[in-house]
């Protein structure tokens, strides 16, 4: 089809009928134009210049120019019919408002804060009025801090810039936790929040701080360890599970100490550590507790390390094929027939030791084993593999 043969869709002043210079090259790598055929409000668009041509998006529907190979104009013209960005929603994780769904528009701004008016207005705890702003442009969404006073975090870390927010990734502002998650068309007859939202004033408190709670398996604990030393928070992290019940101490958002109910006797370490291999249960922010802690027993590593030393521990734990070594299982020496001390290694020996003078509940070996339980289950995992240990 020759170009003769088409009727204007476009017109750029000064252009021609088609509005597309002989050499798109001497005017720049885009050239404005209005489609004739299009409402008002979305009449503009952008025609880029390329060796592919010239392509131009307007409204939902996307047309390819093809530039002539001998540069004199227009060859062709193709429409399809463009989709619209992905959406994505804002996820609670904790608080009254947990698993509540805040959707983002398709593009533009979405304002945050505990102004009245913003597209989501927050509680006041930490929040500032004017806190964070979203930005949605091309199926991408990005954030960035207005100025507040607590700052704004993504997976723990505390931006200073401009950041793109991935699928996923969780928002801490304030003391409210949300999750970037892709909108799920909802089921018939459901019906959508849209427009501002405001989400539930917090309860009432005598220190005027809003608890912070929710589920580890929304918000794994290194992820809610590291949002919380972020903002450096202090209080006391109450985490309740099918496996007991454990407490993190947090001052200026650092981890100073740490216990689990039913292990008195376990180092701090350890128990940040076991706590980091639960993967389910409630946690719960509670006020700091003064002087529940002895000085010579607070913990000075930072929470980077924590976390990296923690979860490769967790690794390796995982790598161990542990056997009968079971939570509630219980262990004991077995020296009969031909064993001898003297032919285990000297990291099974003191394994072996500890077995000898601590049978009885593995939780209760491992507390009062002085090294580390990747240390003392390896031990245990050979000597039980050498008949020198029983669990039951």
């Amino acid at each position: 089809m020759g170009v003769a043969n088409f009727t204007p869709l476009f017109r750029i002043s000064g252009f021609g009928p088609l509005g597309l210079p002989t050499d798109p090259g001497a005017y720049g790598n885009s050239v404005q134009i209005a489609a004739l055929n299009s409402p008002p409000s979305s009449a503009s668009a952008y025609a880029e210049a390329g060796s592919g041509g010239l392509r131009t998006i307007t409204g939902s529907s996307s047309v390819r120019l093809a530039a002539a190979s001998d540069g004199s104009g227009v060859r062709s013209i193709s429409g399809t019919g463009g989709a619209s960005n992905p959406a994505f929603v804002l996820r609670f994780l904790e608080g009254q408002s947990k698993e509540r769904q805040v959707p983002l528009p398709a593009s533009g701004e979405f304002l945050i804060g505990h102004l009245e008016g913003l597209d989501l207005v927050l509680p006041k705890d930490n929040t500032s009025r004017r806190h964070a702003r979203l930005s949605i442009l091309n199926g991408r969404v990005f954030v960035e801090d207005l100025g507040s006073a607590g700052g704004t975090c993504i997976n723990g870390k505390r931006i200073g810039q401009k950041t793109e927010l991935k699928e996923d990734d969780r928002l801490l502002i304030g003391s409210t936790i949300l999750k970037l998650e892709r909108k799920i068309d909802p089921a018939p007859g459901h019906k959508e929040e849209s427009g501002r939202t405001t989400a539930p004033p917090a309860s009432p408190r005598p220190d005027s701080q809003r608890r912070m709670t929710g589920q580890i398996e929304d918000v794994p604990l290194p992820d809610l360890l590291q949002l919380l030393s972020g903002t450096r928070k202090s209080g006391v992290l109450e985490i309740q599970s099918v496996q007991g019940t454990g407490r993190v101490h947090l001052r200026d958002g650092r981890v100073y100490f740490c216990a689990i109910e039913g292990s008195p006797d376990s180092h701090p370490r350890k128990a940040i550590f076991r706590l980091l291999r639960w993967t389910e249960g409630a946690f719960d922010l509670l006020p700091p507790v003064k002087d529940a802690v002895p000085a010579e027993r607070e913990l000075n590593d930072s929470i980077d390390s924590i976390l990296m030393n923690g979860m490769c521990e967790m690794d390796e734990i995982n790598r161990l094929d542990l056997g009968g070594l079971k939570p509630g299982s219980k262990i004991a020496a077995d020296l009969s027939g031909d064993r001898r001390l003297r032919d285990l290694s000297p990291e099974e020996l003191d394994v072996m030791q500890s077995v000898l003078r601590h049978p009885g509940p593995l939780e209760n070996f491992l507390d009062l084993f002085p090294g580390t339980d990747l240390q003392a289950l390896t031990g245990l995992v050979g000597l039980v593999k050498k008949g020198f240990v029983v669990a039951r």
